[in-house]
């Protein structure tokens, strides 16, 4: 049985960010597309719509990279913690089965000393 005694904070954060950047892309793909069927027929689009249209486009790309960023230093913020709770509970136990791989091909006489046998 293995045990994770802490988490690098910079990795951890690191990873966060990452995660927050791809779950704001996904909620805004995911609110494009609800807006979409919500508002149903764009042909009476009117002169109103079309400002806030780009501040929709301005919203597609700042919002994931603000999740990021928020999720970044969240990971900051308490991946200290989460070490502290660690160590005070002695680890966390993981349950690991490590498989070795077989190959298909035997493998003899790899190390040949002046090249691989010849054939006549």
């Amino acid at each position: 049985m293995a045990k994770i005694k802490r988490f690098g904070i910079i990795k951890t954060a690191c990873f966060m960010g990452i995660y927050g950047f791809f779950i704001g892309v996904i909620g805004v793909l995911f609110t494009m597309v609800l807006i979409i069927i919500i508002s149903g027929n764009l042909s009476d689009i009117s002169s109103t719509f079309l400002p806030s249209l780009g501040s929709g486009l301005l919203s597609v790309i700042l919002l994931p990279i603000i999740y990021g960023v928020v999720f970044f230093l969240i990971g900051l913020v308490f991946t200290p913690l989460m070490n502290l709770i660690l160590k005070m509970i002695n680890g966390l136990d993981w349950d690991i089965e490590i498989q070795q791989e077989t190959s298909p091909i035997p493998m003899q006489n790899l190390e040949y000393s002046q090249g691989p046998p010849r054939q006549y």
